[in-house]
């Protein structure tokens, strides 16, 4: 696994300032975002270039993709750092 052999790749931010935590978010994986915070937990403070944080990224889908176990868990995230 990527992260296993580079570690670092989790704190590393795109062009547009997005991590992997923000994409995870975005697709509404629960494990994924779980993994990525335990990995990075700072990651759930940071902004992409829009200001956007990973919660952003999560409750903003209006689809039925939206998972609300991954807003509430970012939810309890959310200041433990």
């Amino acid at each position: 696994m990527l992260v296993q052999s580079a570690p670092q790749t989790v704190q590393e931010a795109d062009d547009h300032g997005t991590l992997p935590l923000h994409v995870a978010a975005q697709m509404s994986s629960l494990s994924a975002v779980q993994f990525l915070y335990h990995t990075h937990p700072g990651g759930i403070d940071k902004e992409d270039n829009e200001g956007l944080l990973p919660f952003h990224w999560a409750s903003k889908r209006s689809d039925q993709n939206l998972n609300l176990d991954v807003v509430q868990f970012m939810l309890q995230c959310n200041g433990k750092n």
